[in-house]
């Protein structure tokens, strides 16, 4: 068995704090290190300008595009929502119907279920239609092609402003 040593007394350790001295400045101004220009020397500054402005076309209609995205996005919410009042009512109103008892309540039941199918067909077929409809087209266009319109948002003022600069590169 080893031995123990003796424990001894632990001393108490005092921390001062250390004085610092912090330099006071003379002067109320402080020196501004002024930044340099750098320039580089571009080859062909026309044509790399002309594929920026053509890049910016494109983001342009891909951001005009996703806004159209958006908006249909919130009219079919709302028409959803007016589709499930809908539906509530309706079957708040079958219910009733079975609770009365009617004697032709079978054969309402199987021509409502007839009407039923046949909506939910034609709203397949609707829902097709839109989406064909709603399909963005992201083709080219001429560049040299400036259509206004009367009412133009900012995104298309864009566009006409970028169109204008690219055929002015083409001079």
């Amino acid at each position: 068995m080893p031995k123990k040593k003796k424990s001894e007394p632990k001393k108490k350790v005092i921390h001062r704090k250390k004085k610092v001295h912090h330099k006071k400045e003379t002067s109320i101004h402080h020196k501004v290190k002024k930044k340099e220009n750098f320039y580089i020397n571009v080859d062909e500054p026309a044509e790399i300008r002309k594929d920026i402005l053509q890049a910016a076309m494109e983001t342009a209609k891909i951001i005009k595009s996703y806004e159209s995205i958006k908006k249909l996005r919130v009219h079919k919410l709302k028409h959803l929502d007016n589709l499930y009042k809908t539906m509530r009512d309706v079957s708040r109103l079958l219910t009733h119907l079975k609770k009365t008892d009617m004697p032709l309540y079978k054969e309402i039941e199987d021509q409502l279920k007839k009407e039923e199918q046949e909506l939910k067909d034609e709203w397949k077929d609707v829902e097709k239609k839109i989406e064909e409809k709603d399909k963005p087209n992201f083709t080219q266009e001429e560049p040299n092609q400036i259509i206004e319109k009367p009412e133009m948002s900012g995104i298309d003022k864009d566009m006409a402003d970028i169109k204008e600069k690219l055929s002015k590169l083409n001079i």
